[in-house]
């Protein structure tokens, strides 16, 4: 079984994240177990609101896989725990939200 392979902005959002106040758990190779954790996002954060959420990093005009979309429907039918990001503006935004900072 091959590892998986971790989108190269990963590094500079988990950075931004800590840097906010987050804790974060680096999960890219769990996905690659199969079975029920096929799909399994790449972070797991612990925001600065408390808040527990999943977050799978992509490079810009990535798109998440089948298990992926599977993984998130189902972790995330009643609420926004379940996150991707892009960038380091989509952590900032993150990081904002959890805060309570309105966006204009």
């Amino acid at each position: 079984m091959r590892g998986r392979r971790t989108d190269g902005n990963q590094k500079e959002i988990v950075a931004l994240l800590r840097a906010g106040g987050c804790t974060v758990v680096i999960t890219s190779a769990v996905g690659s177990l199969g079975g029920n954790l096929a799909g399994f996002p790449d972070l797991v954060v612990k925001g600065p609101d408390q808040r527990i959420y999943f977050v799978e990093i992509k490079m810009p005009g990535g798109k998440l896989t089948d298990r992926e979309k599977a993984f998130a429907y189902a972790w995330d039918m009643n609420g926004d725990g379940y996150i991707v990001m892009r960038d380091d503006q989509d952590a900032l935004e993150f990081l904002n939200k959890c805060r309570g900072v309105v966006q204009s």
